[in-house]
């Protein structure tokens, strides 16, 4: 009897044992679960913290945060990381509660508040929106959180344009002639389906687009102080970008963006850096007249329409392979022009006044469907960097100092051809021997220091023919005379290869 009760003396003190563990365990999963009451809530504890303010862009999964609680993202933010623990949870937790508690409060003054939420309003369904008042655009923003429509605003009377909870437009977004606009915020817009237009505004200087994801067209001009840009999230689609006339000092594309329909960066005077990961761009690339010492970085570019490069420092294209229409450079300061990976031009190569350019390498161009002009880059002493070059389309036109001019397989120039230097080194046989003549278009011209050789074509000759002369002919004459030498093939005159500007 003796040890059955001692038995029974450690079987209850096993089960106390236990239940006194279990009770401290429970304890211990609520102190967990839930930390002391913050501003008259209970708060979720956990340990796994938010490693950067951006993630809290994953809180728009609530949906309705945006266009519920009336406040800015931003003040959202700075409310809920002083009542938690930053962690990703605590965050969604506290912004719930508030959600609900400012529904209930917008319930309570207006209950026909949430029906209309519900119906969607037709203002936020009209095809455009003339805005040009604070009021009006403030109601707009407030009443919609999706736009279907375009925005046209113009003659705007404040000095912030704020989109407070909208979130997407489904036309075109288009500011223009606000003179006294000095910023424009948009803290959860993520699209814009057509046109982004900026245009005269003369005292905004800055833009922020946190979470701009999409739009289909950036047009930006005349924003002559505008130097900060906030794009925040990085742009996923983009299909044309022109900006012009700012005081932007960089320019960078950078994320998922990997074709352009166009791309013209011009008269930005501050704008030294400018890059961007595109691999193609359908309908051209310019750059030109922004910051003399701009260094441009395209190093994935492999396809491009045409391309204007000038008043540029350095040019990076590495893996650039065929540009279907015009290329032109002009006016650069940079001393090396390297397009290694090029086979074609669709139209005319323009290497003009480029005055520190002592190195280039067009190394396996095989083609060039217009004409090829190189003309007065003062440290160029050899035109040797065609080694593969076969055809040219048009005319041709060599103007420096120069001593060589060397095309190892040219075999034919469909126009006519002049070639002048001031040295006297360079051989003008090579190109006026009507035994091995590779220029069929029209007259030939090749002057070396003081002597100078012309071949005259007969256009009257049903074959033509060529008459070799030492004729010095006066500069105007000479001028006249390649004004022809485009137009055999390609209808173009010297004017017309002038860059021009938007």
């Amino acid at each position: 009897m003796k040890a059955n009760s001692f038995i029974c003396q450690i079987l209850f003190c096993v089960l106390v044992s236990l239940t006194t563990s279990q009770a401290l365990g429970l304890h211990e999963k609520q102190d967990q679960i839930y930390d002391e009451k913050k501003n008259g809530m209970m708060v979720p504890k956990h340990h796994h913290k938010i490693s950067d303010l951006e993630q809290i862009g994953k809180l728009r999964e609530l949906g309705s945060l945006k266009k519920d609680t009336g406040k800015k993202f931003e003040e959202i933010v700075k409310k809920v990381k002083s009542r938690t623990k930053n962690s990703f949870e605590d965050i969604k937790y506290v912004i719930s509660q508030e959600q609900e508690s400012q529904a209930n409060e917008s319930t309570r003054a207006h209950p026909s508040d949430a029906f209309e939420r519900e119906a969607v309003d037709p203002l936020c369904t009209k095809a455009q929106h003339d805005i040009n008042n604070s009021g009006d655009f403030a109601y707009l923003t407030r009443t919609c959180a999706h736009v279907s429509g375009d925005i046209f605003i113009n003659e705007y009377n404040d000095a912030v344009l704020d989109f407070g909870t909208l979130s997407s437009i489904g036309g075109s977004l288009k500011v223009a002639n606000v003179s006294n606009l000095v910023r424009i915020d948009a803290p959860i817009l993520t699209s814009i389906r057509s046109s982004f237009s900026l245009n005269e505004l003369t005292s905004l200087t800055s833009i922020n687009f946190s979470y701009l994801k999409s739009v289909d067209s950036i047009e930006w001009k005349i924003l002559p102080i505008l130097s900060s840009i906030g794009f925040d999230a990085g742009l996923d689609q983009v299909k044309n970008i022109l900006i012009s006339d700012t005081s932007l000092v960089g320019f960078s594309l950078k994320n998922k963006v990997k074709d352009l329909d166009s791309l013209n960066l011009n008269n930005n005077r501050f704008l030294e850096s400018i890059s961007a990961d595109i691999e193609t761009i359908t309908n051209g690339l310019t750059i030109a007249a922004n910051a003399r010492n701009s260094v441009v970085s395209f190093p994935f570019l492999e396809k491009v329409s045409s391309l204007t490069i000038r008043d540029v420092s350095n040019i990076d294209l590495p893996k650039i392979k065929e540009i279907t229409g015009s290329a032109k450079f002009y006016e650069n300061s940079f001393q090396r022009l390297k397009l290694p990976n090029l086979t074609s031009i669709g139209g005319t190569l323009s290497i003009i006044q480029n005055r520190n350019l002592n190195e280039a390498d067009f190394g396996n161009v095989n083609a060039v469907d217009g004409g090829l002009m190189i003309s007065n880059n003062t440290n160029m002493e050899k035109i040797n960097y065609f080694g593969k070059l076969k055809s040219i389309g048009g005319g041709i036109q060599f103007i420096g100092n120069f001593r060589e001019a060397s095309f190892p397989k040219l075999e034919l120039v469909k126009g006519s051809a002049m070639i002048k230097t001031t040295s006297g080194a360079l051989d003008c046989s090579k190109w006026t021997d009507t035994d091995h003549l590779i220029i069929r278009g029209g007259n030939i011209v090749c002057a070396s220091g003081d002597k100078k050789e012309v071949l005259h074509y007969d256009s009257n000759d049903i074959k033509g023919t060529l008459s070799k002369s030492k004729t010095i002919e006066d500069s105007e004459t000479e001028n006249e005379n390649f004004a022809n030498i485009f137009t055999s093939s390609y209808g173009l005159t010297f004017a017309g290869l002038l860059v021009s500007l938007l």
